[in-house]
């Protein structure tokens, strides 16, 4: 494949899909905080369904490795799941071993 198609499968493929995702709101009495919460849902969908369409989602699988830092363990954790309960640490294992 020439460059020249590979930067337009690039372009192709993350246009549309990356919107910057704003920090949300803490507070408590804020009466948008559900449309808030439904609109950054709706964008994590949409990335990762444009991710699965041109077969870029695999880097957002985390790699359980073992505390040798060397061996993995079975299965992996994603990003886009399970986002809350994976650490700091684990994501620095992961990259450490690929």
């Amino acid at each position: 494949m020439t460059e020249d198609k590979l930067i337009e499968l690039f372009d192709k493929a993350t246009r549309n899909c990356f919107n910057h995702f704003d920090l949300m709101s803490l507070a408590l009495q804020d009466e948008n905080k559900l449309d808030d919460t439904y609109s950054i849902g709706i964008l994590i969908s949409k990335a990762r369904a444009a991710l699965i369409r041109f077969d870029m989602h695999d880097v957002f699988k985390i790699a359980k490795v073992k505390s040798d830092g060397k061996n993995l363990e079975a299965g992996s954790k994603g990003l886009f799941t399970e986002y809350s309960i994976i650490t700091e640490e684990e994501v620095a294992k992961s990259n450490r071993w690929y």
